[in-house]
């Protein structure tokens, strides 16, 4: 079995190890939060408020699909360029209405304004949520330029839809 770890300081997944059950790491010497490695396809679900008639528009499931020599998207396959995003992701019809449906919820029940962004796994297992970005970067890394362009939307349209959201509040 494979295990995430992350030093407690840890911001991101900049400073992430992925390490064997049995490997050694001085533990005592550091405070660690350390969680299963779950195997599976990567993918992330934008959500917008008040979208294209939508209360709670979700996005299509971007895949994440790490370089062939980064074990996951970590810090570096993210910012290295490499990392191909297929929107819509290579899922199952049930699994992209699911992923959607959960980061709906998310935004909704969190109470998020104006968009935010969930990270998902989706194993042989089932789909596990990992966490929801609320400020998603919309740099030309990252994942929310990306889902736009494949509804059809331009990063100018949604910037003028978030600042019009914000001018109401």
């Amino acid at each position: 079995h494979w295990r995430l770890i992350y030093p407690q300081d840890s911001k991101d997944n900049q400073t992430s190890v992925l390490l064997q059950r049995d490997a050694g790491w001085p533990a005592e010497r550091y405070l660690l939060l350390v969680e299963e490695y779950i195997k599976g396809k990567e993918a992330t679900v934008g959500v917008i408020e008040n979208f294209r008639g939508e209360r709670s528009y979700a996005l299509f499931p971007i895949e994440i699909v790490p370089p062939v020599k980064s074990a996951f998207y970590d810090y570096d396959a993210k910012y290295a360029g490499e990392t191909q995003l297929v929107t819509p992701g290579n899922f199952s019809e049930n699994e992209k209405q699911e992923l959607q449906r959960i980061a709906r919820m998310a935004h909704d029940t969190l109470g998020l304004s104006h968009y935010s962004r969930s990270d998902f796994i989706v194993s042989k297992r089932g789909i596990y949520f990992l966490e929801v970005n609320t400020l998603p970067g919309l740099t030309e890394h990252s994942n929310m330029p990306h889902a736009l362009k494949a509804v059809g939307s331009k990063l100018s349209e949604f910037l003028d839809h978030i600042i019009s959201l914000a001018r109401r509040k």
